[in-house]
This record gives C-alpha cells, sequence and structure tokens, in this order.
C-alpha cells in the first residue's frame, strides 16, 4: 500500500516538471478526503466492530465450545490495506514525468485557454469516488462483525454458559492493527484514530 504522503511527494515531483498553468489541486484535495473525519470515523467504527467479534469468537467455555463466524466476510476485513491500495495509485506511483506531460492538452474552447491532463482528469475522479467507497466498505466490515458470533441468544440470556477464558486486549490488538494492516492504514492516510500502545 502506497501512503499518502508518497502519493502526494509523487505528484509534487510531477507538477514541478508540468506546464505551469496545469492544476493538481483538485486531485490533492480529493486524496486528502482518504485522511479526513468521515474516513476515520468509518475506520473506528470498523475496528470497534473486528473487536467485539473477537471477543464474541475468541470466548472460550467450560464445556470446550465456542462460537464461530458464517458466510464470507467482507473485502478488507482481514486486511484493511486493500481498502486503500487502488489502482489510481499505483498508477501515479509507476508514471514517468513524460508520459504524464505528453498527456497534457489544452481546452481551445474556453478563455482564457485552459490547460488539462488526461491522466490529471482521471485521477481526481477516481479519489473523488474513492473516499465515499472507503466508507462504504468499512461501514460493511463494521456491520458484518457485529452481526456475527451471536450464538443462541436465548441461551445466553436464560441459560449462560460458564466462561474458561477471554481472548487478551494484547492479542486483540495485534490481531487488528497488526495482522490486519490497521496501523499502517491509520499512520499512511493519517487517520485519526487511536492505536493502542501495545502496538504503537
Amino acid at each position: 500500500m502506497y501512503t499518502k504522503a508518497e502519493i502526494l511527494e509523487k505528484l509534487n515531483t510531477l507538477a514541478a516538471a508540468a506546464d505551469p498553468g496545469l492544476s493538481f489541486a483538485g486531485v490533492i484535495s480529493a486524496i486528502n478526503q482518504l485522511g479526513g473525519s468521515s474516513v476515520s470515523s468509518a475506520m473506528e467504527l470498523a475496528i470497534v466492530g473486528e473487536v467485539h467479534l473477537l471477543v464474541k469468537t475468541g470466548i472460550t467455555y467450560e464445556d470446550g465450545s465456542h462460537r464461530f463466524i458464517s458466510g464470507q466476510p467482507p473485502t478488507g476485513y482481514d486486511d484493511f490495506s486493500v481498502l486503500f491500495n487502488n489502482a489510481t495509485a499505483v498508477e501515479i506511483m509507476e508514471i514517468t514525468v513524460e508520459d504524464f506531460n505528453a498527456a497534457t492538452y489544452e481546452d481551445l474552447e474556453t478563455q482564457p485557454v485552459a490547460v488539462h491532463n488526461t491522466y490529471l482528469d482521471s485521477w481526481t475522479d477516481s479519489y473523488e469516488a474513492a473516499a465515499a467507497n472507503v466508507v462504504t466498505r468499512l461501514k460493511a466490515i463494521a456491520s458484518w462483525c457485529n452481526g456475527q458470533g451471536v450464538g443462541n441468544s436465548i441461551q445466553t440470556l436464560l441459560q449462560p454458559k460458564r466462561i474458561a477464558s477471554v481472548p487478551g486486549r494484547t492479542e486483540m490488538s495485534q490481531t487488528i492493527y497488526v495482522d490486519r494492516f490497521a496501523k499502517d492504514v491509520i499512520n499512511g492516510y493519517e487517520l485519526d484514530v487511536l492505536i493502542p500502545e501495545v502496538v504503537s
């Protein structure tokens, strides 16, 4: 996964060698939305959902039983980075200055004449849709996690089993933040989401 800082640095490199009339403001603003409050809030919801699911499925009862998940987890459930690692980021990072500049053109129908770039137009459109897409997928993870591992509700309420062991906070933090790359995403896109001290 490329970080926001790496992508913005590459755009600065392209801008330095581009037509001075070309504006990068749109694509930069769109990329910054991936580090905005809506994505941060959705990421927090997804992490809370995963914690709840790890607790529910991680409890071992005295009879040796435990709860399971069912069905297919949503995309990003076990690897948050896939939600942020898109083809547009790869294209930005791999394009050469020469190829980028070759896609610059003038719109002669506007006064004054506006300078555009087909890559820049495409990247802006892609990233303007990306933040909303990521929020939707993170909320889907939260919803799926909260609906899993429920078990027998009547038994839970009226005839609960005795608990033998529960998963530890360090273990769960490691699973979510390290094994599932939440920490990389939070740091890479500067999200306003807590990283527990045990994995910071």
